[in-house]
């Protein structure tokens, strides 16, 4: 059997300006050739924001400029289980949910969860390693519309059930409405 994916490093992300970026599909772009990330700026006007940024994806963690917060609080979350639909875009396959699927709590403020996709192969690298993979669990918050980003990073090693399950649903989508192969 090929190796699957598995979870090795998990990574919180609070993105609170996810603004130029729809996380509920739109605009088509990629991490190499004519729409990677040196071009994302020009890709669309509301993006223009990508052609000066410094702390944008995709992010290579260096651990020496790496600080550990000791005042942060493990994640209060409290998810619960929903109907969802499955997408691939290709570079993503996720999820979205058609009901309240729960939410996260960081600094007493609520984050409610919208979607999850993977990325093919990982969006961001620590000390420039590439991952296979990487989950994003993107979260909302009511009151002001900021986001809150769990981000996991995985290697390839011995198959995980959660993957296998994810892979067995979109090769049938594959099957039934012709979409790219999910491998």
């Amino acid at each position: 059997m090929a190796p699957q994916l598995s979870i090795v490093f998990s990574l919180s992300l609070l993105l609170g300006i996810a603004s130029a970026i729809d996380v509920f599909g739109g605009m088509e772009f990629s991490y190499s050739g004519k729409d990677g990330p040196d071009r994302w700026g020009m890709l669309e006007p509301k993006f223009a924001p990508c052609s000066i940024g410094k702390r944008q994806s995709p992010i290579n963690i260096q651990r020496n400029l790496t600080v550990h917060n000791k005042l942060l609080k493990p994640l209060t979350r409290n998810y619960n289980s929903v109907n969802a639909t499955l997408f691939n875009k290709g570079y993503s396959v996720g999820v979205r949910f058609e009901e309240y699927p729960g939410d996260l709590w960081i600094n007493g403020k609520n984050y409610t969860l919208k979607q999850f996709h993977w990325h093919l192969p990982a969006e961001h690298q620590i000390e420039g390693q590439q991952f296979a993979a990487e989950l994003h669990l993107v979260h909302q918050a009511a009151v002001d519309g900021s986001f809150a980003v769990i981000a996991a990073l995985y290697h390839e090693s011995n198959a995980d059930p959660l993957i296998c399950r994810v892979k067995l649903v979109m090769s049938l989508l594959d099957i039934i409405l012709g979409y790219q192969s999910f491998t």
